[in-house]
C-alpha cells in the first residue's frame, strides 16, 4: 500500500500557512452561521448533514447508556471525495467496510485504528484504554469487533438516510483501501465524525455515492460553498507531524560533549507553563501541558497567526 506523503512534504511553508488560515476561517464562518440559524448548518449538504447529526446524537446516547460513560459522536465535515484520493491518503493497514445499497452502488465506512483499539478495550471491561494502537494487521478478534460495529452503525443509519433515497441493504466485507479503486471516477460525499469518550481522539468516516442521493440532500447552499471545498482530499487528509516544544537551552559544544546521565539543564520556557506546537519547524499553536488518563497531553490555547 502506498504510504501517504506528509502534508509538510506536499506544501511549502507559505502554502501550509494559507491552508491553515483558510480552514480556520471556514470553521469560524461555520460557527457564526450555526449561531445565526439556530444551530443548523448553513453550508453544503445541508439536508444530509442534519440527518447525520441526528444519527450522531442518537448513537451517542445509545453508546453512553451501553458503556455507562459519556460518548459523543460529532459530525465535523461533509465533502465530495474521489476514491483515488481516499486510497492515496489511507493509513497503512486501514480497512473499509463496503456497504451495498438498494438499487445499485455502495457506501463505505472506516474507523481510525486508535479508536478501534481503545473501543475494544472498553468493550472488554477496561476502565480506561491503555497503550498506543499497534501497527500490526488486525487480529481475528479485532476484525470480529469491527464487524459488530459496522452492523450496528449501518442499522442506526438506515432510517435517517432513507429520506435521501439511500437505503443500505447489506454490510459486505472488510476490504483494503486499494479495493476502493474499483469505484474510481464516482463522486462520493464523505462525512467525518469525531468520536470522544474512548480515550484519545477517534475518527469515523462514512461515504455515500453522490449520484444516488436526492439533489436536495447534497446541493450546496447558495454562496456558502467556501474555497476550502476545492482542495484535494489528498492534501486535507495527509498526515502532519505535530511537535510540542517544552523549552530550549543553549550550551557550548564542550558542555554538550560532557553531558552525562543525571545532568540537569535549565530550559528557557514561558513562566506560565505554556509550550509551542510546531508543524515541522514552524510554530502554529500555543498550548498547555496536561494529561488524559495515564498519557501526557496538551490543550491548545491559541493559534499563532503569523509564523515565519
Amino acid at each position: 500500500m502506498t504510504q501517504p506523503a506528509p502534508a509538510e512534504n506536499l506544501l511549502s511553508r507559505d502554502e501550509m500557512d494559507a491552508l491553515l488560515e483558510e480552514l480556520a476561517a471556514a470553521r469560524r464562518e461555520d460557527a457564526e452561521q450555526r449561531t445565526l440559524f439556530g444551530g443548523q448548518a448553513a453550508h453544503g449538504y445541508d439536508a444530509l448533514r442534519r440527518s447525520l447529526e441526528e444519527f450522531a446524537e442518537s448513537y451517542s446516547k445509545r453508546l453512553s447508556t451501553a458503556y455507562q460513560r459519556r460518548i459523543d459522536w460529532l459530525l465535523r465535515d461533509t465533502a465530495a471525495v474521489d476514491p483515488r484520493d481516499v486510497v492515496e491518503t489511507a493509513a497503512p493497514g486501514e480497512l473499509f467496510w463496503v456497504v451495498e445499497l438498494a438499487g445499485s452502488g455502495v457506501a463505505w465506512l472506516t474507523w481510525s485504528r486508535s479508536l478501534v483499539f481503545a473501543w475494544l478495550q472498553i468493550a472488554f471491561g477496561a476502565p480506561e484504554p491503555r497503550g498506543l494502537a499497534p501497527s500490526r494487521p488486525y487480529t481475528a478478534i479485532e476484525r470480529s469487533f469491527l464487524t459488530r460495529l459496522a452492523h450496528e452503525a449501518v442499522a442506526m443509519l438506515t432510517e435517517p438516510l432513507r429520506a435521501h433515497n439511500v437505503v443500505p441493504t447489506e454490510v459486505g466485507s472488510l476490504q483494503g483501501s486499494r479495493e476502493l479503486l474499483a469505484y474510481a471516477g464516482t463522486t462520493f460525499v464523505q462525512a467525518q465524525f469525531e468520536v470522544r469518550g474512548f480515550g484519545d481522539f477517534g475518527q469515523v468516516r462514512f461515504a455515500l455515492p453522490a449520484g444516488g442521493m436526492s439533489a436536495r440532500a447534497i446541493a450546496p447552499a447558495a454562496g456558502t460553498s467556501g474555497p476550502h471545498r476545492a482542495h484535494s482530499g489528498a492534501v486535507l487528509q495527509a498526515p502532519v507531524a505535530l511537535h510540542a516544544e517544552l523549552g530550549s537551552a543553549e550550551i557550548t559544544v564542550e558542555s554538550l560533549a560532557c553531558l552525562r546521565t543525571g545532568d540537569v539543564l535549565p530550559l528557557q520556557a514561558p513562566a506560565d507553563g505554556s509550550l509551542l506546537l510546531k508543524v515541522g519547524d514552524a510554530p502554529k499553536f500555543r498550548a498547555r501541558r496536561g494529561a488524559v488518563g495515564e498519557r501526557l497531553a496538551v490543550q491548545v490555547t491559541e493559534r499563532i497567526e503569523e509564523s515565519r
